[in-house]
């Protein structure tokens, strides 16, 4: 990660801005009152540029800094012996962990693509997500939200086959990519290759191409 060069958010209203992805996260989840966005977008943070392919957090490091991504795409993941086990993806307003009092995590988060995080102090983010109700009901949904992806691909996994679990792997994407902003109803850019793919659905890159034959055929 490049070093990070500290900003001021409270001062002017441009860089008020750094922080609407997240704030338009949670408000999808739970509305926010005028008081709490006001504090929220009055923390100081760090900027920071990532490029594809770096590691923005590793399985069982101290955390550290709440990490809020900006720009770009990430991904969880665990490694296993030979490769790699990608758990989750992370778009512009999602954190590290929206349990803010976990120190560490129990798997790493890697860039996909070039993008930017703002980095707050995490007691500073604690008190804030302490003092107003309201934040702490929107991560608390944040984090529901991650899990039931998750139990959709457990379930993808164990019950689905390969084909069938792309096919609904692309319109979660599809809609989150378009929540975020970086999308629409009937498109996205997708950042993720055939092995990243594979890495997702826990098949080899192989008969991940073999699947995106399959999927282009139906079209």
């Amino acid at each position: 990660m490049e070093n990070p060069s500290t900003i001021a958010l409270a001062h002017n209203q441009a860089e008020h801005s750094i922080l609407s992805p997240l704030i338009r996260k949670l408000e999808l989840l739970e509305p926010l009152s005028g008081e709490a966005k006001s504090r929220l977008r009055k923390l100081s943070a760090r900027l920071v540029s990532f490029a594809p392919r770096e590691n923005l957090l590793r399985e069982a490091e101290p955390r550290g800094d709440v990490q809020i991504l900006l720009d770009g795409v990430a991904v969880r993941f665990k490694n296993l012996e030979d490769r790699r086990a990608i758990l989750g993806f992370l778009l512009p307003g999602d954190v590290d962990e929206a349990d803010v009092f976990v120190d560490m995590l129990d798997h790493g988060i890697v860039a996909i693509t070039a993008g930017k995080l703002a980095l707050i102090p995490r007691l500073a983010f604690a008190q804030l997500v302490t003092d107003f109700p309201d934040l702490g009901r929107g991560f608390r949904r944040m984090a529901r939200r991650d899990d039931s992806i998750s139990r959709v691909w457990l379930t993808n996994m164990g019950q689905r086959a390969a084909d069938k679990q792309a096919a609904h792997l692309f319109c979660e994407l599809r809609a989150r990519f378009e929540a975020a902003g970086m999308g629409g109803p009937d498109w996205f850019t997708n950042p993720l290759t055939q092995e990243d793919l594979a890495d997702v659905l826990g098949i080899s890159p192989v008969h991940m191409n073999r699947v995106m034959q399959h999927l282009r055929g139906l079209i």
